[in-house]
């Protein structure tokens, strides 16, 4: 809901958020009120003392010690009274205000309107029972040293004040925390909306002032994340920018944090709702989902018996490696947990420039910015050479300066594909997240661009400074210079997320001069390229993604149509905030998508679900570059005892994804970051391709990729369907002189086994999988018509399975 506005100022918090905290307050007062009437009941040195007049015995000049005891115990026993009826009070008004917070719905909150006065009434208490604390705590740290040693029970009063004060402070820390720098104009500027008596010109110099002071503070609260950062022009330059963008994109927003949430996870369940009826109904074909994707049969995916597309596959593998590698020591640690500190400690003392110069190498990388022994650069050597698929590499420069609009970055010669490797880190520093931030699209300085072909600021900047890099140390000339061995090597670009995208446009900004350069990208960023450099990349770079990876679904046209859904789902639904949060957490009651239906129609939602939204026209649309490949996977539900394996629970497909339709809208999921890691990539690549080769699938072996062959239909002719080679294996090589050049075509029809019988055609349904398991041929998942094929030629289990409905379906050969 709007942010509540106390003591005349907006704060980040809505009347709607305080249901938890205060129903958290009242047990924990609740429970200190219990502890201390049972304390002052059942203690046995306040119970016998309580009564005793302790004027009497002073006036009677009794024993000194009796006399302190009984005064320590009426002290403790009056400090107890005390808070019994400050913690009553206090909790009786949490307690109401919890209830009042349940009430309306997250934009309308006219019913929770009383809250504002009881949280008055709540902090006028909060203030006496802090002023009562710190009375109470001077009154018995003033008495202790009397106190404590004859008093056995007097620590618990000390240890209740203390309690009682650490609630106060944790509650003074999330005031602080949702304060709101801004809320003072911004309860001005809404009084006077509100009101009739302010001009319209004097409206407009408070909006403006509002709208400097909330730049200013997105600038602010950008320099706290970014501790690190220096005060260079450039960084300045960077936090403007960013601060812009973020105080655009949240400039007529009245939500706060929590409100974000709750629309992320009504979004979650719209998707899931909307996903199924459309399976449900078979909109758009679609047979299913997987990683909530669609897929039909019109999904073109991996075609691995295509050896140029099974070599760029090998290739995308064998690449991802030298992305991992360029994070260095922390995910080095990260995915070796047991013995990754042994083996960077090794590598740092005794690799090259290490402490152990009997190990050293002739020929040690050009380091910048390294630590001492080269420790970081030696990491990336040890991550190479333990990927287990890179060998006989060398890195020969290496960068590790790091600042905005600056990545680091590595060169390596790998002899064993014969290829020089350019590898760029991805994001891994606040620094690295404000060059994120500056999303802006601008001209990329590349020769022959026409205007078109924008990419991301800070990306771009960034691949500026490593093109510069280059060039003044010399080092692609040096490494292709003709008297090299290197001189005839492959030119590869690799880098993973923030990496991934400044390979991607440092590639264009480099391929004038190097036209045979490769570019591999993993998962980089969705706003990365206009429209017309997005399609010219295509030529040299491959990107592989996997499942909901929320990076390359993000640019400023997703996030503003994520904003305008969320916002729409806030005041379309009737369920209060905490029952959307807890109900996701706990999953408690009744499933939260039943709970959607109250609000939103469901016939409604497969139109909804289409709808791509309106952002602002001020947020241009880039794109993910390169050939995009999706890796999606199908989970299988394991009915096997807990015990058994869950190998093959999970199978993998790869599809080719549409750089401009295929990632328009931010999938939120529970694994919709960990896709985004570049080793939960890797396995998944590898996976898809045991997969590949273990089961048969229509999505995973089906021939629905372009063949180099042309395009004829089937027609198969002096064919012998008794031919037991076609149930066991298939077609062998033998019969390749008379089935030659079939290939495959989409289109489909379906015949009637009646109407076969009169023009002498019949069904033939061995084309099913599993039979073709001829290396060379590719398995179709329906069953065909074959003409020309005389009756008596079928045999008995053909003759079975006349009666079904065919459909026509041509292979590839």
């Amino acid at each position: 809901m709007p942010g509540i506005v106390l003591f005349k100022r907006r704060w980040l918090t809505g009347s709607d958020d305080l249901v938890l905290p205060c129903f958290i307050l009242a047990l924990l007062h609740f429970t200190l009120l219990i502890v201390i009437i049972v304390y002052v009941t059942t203690s046995p040195d306040i119970v016998q003392y309580s009564s005793v007049d302790l004027n009497y015995l002073v006036g009677r000049n009794a024993n000194a010690s009796f006399v302190t005891k009984v005064s320590c115990a009426q002290q403790v026993r009056r400090i107890s009274f005390g808070y019994v009826g400050l913690l009553a009070g206090a909790t009786l008004l949490e307690l109401t205000i919890a209830r009042f917070s349940m009430l309306g719905t997250i934009l309308n909150p006219e019913k929770r309107e009383p809250i504002s006065y009881f949280l008055y009434f709540r902090f006028v208490v909060g203030i006496s029972e802090l002023a009562y604390t710190i009375g109470a705590a001077v009154h018995l740290s003033g008495n202790w040293d009397k106190c404590h040693s004859i008093l056995s029970s007097y620590n618990i009063p000390i240890a209740l004040v203390g309690i009682n004060a650490s609630v106060f402070l944790i509650v003074v820390l999330v005031a602080l925390f949702v304060f709101d720098s801004t809320g003072r104009i911004f309860y001005r500027v809404k009084t006077a909306t509100e009101g009739s008596s302010t001009s319209t010109e004097r409206l407009q110099i408070m909006r403006s002032k509002l709208d400097i002071h909330r730049k200013k503070s997105w600038q602010s609260s950008l320099r706290d994340c970014c501790c690190c950062l220096n005060n260079s022009q450039n960084t300045q330059n960077a936090l403007d920018d960013a601060a812009d963008i973020f105080h655009e994109f949240f400039r007529d927003l009245d939500l706060v944090p929590s409100d974000i949430l709750a629309g992320l996870i009504l979004l979650r369940k719209e998707q899931k709702v909307a996903r199924k009826l459309r399976t449900l109904h078979k909109s758009d074909s679609i047979e299913e989902y997987l990683c909530e994707h669609p897929v039909s049969d019109e999904s073109l995916l991996l075609n691995l018996t295509n050896q140029v597309e099974l070599d760029v596959y090998h290739d995308q593998m064998y690449y991802c490696n030298y992305a991992i590698a360029s994070y260095g020591p922390l995910f080095y640690y990260i995915y070796n947990p047991l013995t990754g500190v042994c083996k960077m400690t090794h590598s740092c003392m005794c690799g090259h420039n290490g402490c152990c110069l009997s190990n050293q190498s002739s020929h040690y990388p050009l380091t910048y910015g390294d630590h001492c022994f080269n420790c970081r650069t030696n990491v990336v050597q040890l991550s190479l050479d333990d990927s287990g698929y890179i060998q006989d590499t060398e890195i020969i420069y290496i960068s590790w300066n790091n600042d905005v609009y600056q990545q680091p970055f590595f060169v390596a010669i790998d002899h064993n594909k014969r290829s020089v490797v350019l590898t760029i880190r991805g994001t891994l520093s606040e620094l690295d997240a404000l060059t994120d931030a500056v999303a802006s699209p601008i001209h990329i300085p590349v020769e022959g661009n026409d205007g078109t072909w924008k990419g991301h600021k800070g990306i771009v900047s960034c691949a500026s400074y490593i093109q510069a890099k280059l060039l003044e140390d010399e080092i692609l000339s040096q490494v292709f210079h003709s008297s090299c061995k290197s001189a005839n090597y492959k030119f590869i670009l690799v880098g993973h997320s923030l990496g991934a995208g400044v390979a991607a446009i440092l590639s264009i900004m480099l391929h004038p001069a190097y036209p045979q350069l490769e570019c591999y990208c993993y998962a980089p960023p969705g706003g990365l390229l206009s429209f017309s450099a997005m399609e010219s990349s295509k030529v040299y770079i491959q990107t592989a993604v996997l499942g909901n990876d929320v990076v390359i679904r993000t640019g400023l046209p997703q996030l503003e149509v994520l904003r305008n859904k969320i916002t729409n789902l806030l005041k379309k639904t009737q369920l209060p905030k905490y029952r959307i949060i807890l109900g996701n957490i706990f999953h408690c009651g009744k499933d939260s998508s039943d709970d959607m239906s109250q609000h939103i129609e469901m016939s409604n939602i497969t139109e909804n679900f289409n709808e791509t939204g309106e952002g602002s026209n001020s947020a241009e649309k880039l794109y993910p570059p390169g050939k995009i490949l999706h890796v999606i996977y199908r989970k299988h539900e394991d009915k096997g005892s807990w015990f058994s394996s869950r190998k093959d629970s999970v199978e993998y497909y790869a599809l080719h994804a549409d750089n401009a339709n295929h990632f328009n809208e931010i999938i939120v999921s529970g694994n919709m970051i960990s896709h985004h890691f570049p080793q939960e990539l890797l396995k998944a690549l590898e996976k898809v391709q045991s997969y590949r080769t273990k089961n048969s699938d229509k999505y995973s072996q089906a021939a629905t990729l372009e063949s180099h062959a042309p395009l004829i239909p089937t027609t198969i002719n002096n064919l012998q369907v008794t031919d037991q080679r076609l149930w066991d294996e298939g077609p062998s090589s033998s019969t390749n002189e008379t089935n030659q050049n079939f290939s495959s075509n989409t289109q489909q029809s379906t015949l009637a086994h009646s109407s076969l019988n009169n023009t002498g055609k019949h069904i033939v349904p061995w084309l099913i999988p599993g039979f073709l398991k001829s290396e060379n041929k590719i398995v179709i998942h329906t069953t065909c018509v074959f003409p020309d094929i005389e009756t008596s030629a079928l045999n008995d289990h053909v003759m079975q399975q006349q009666e079904q409905v065919c459909n026509l379906t041509y292979l590839y050969f």
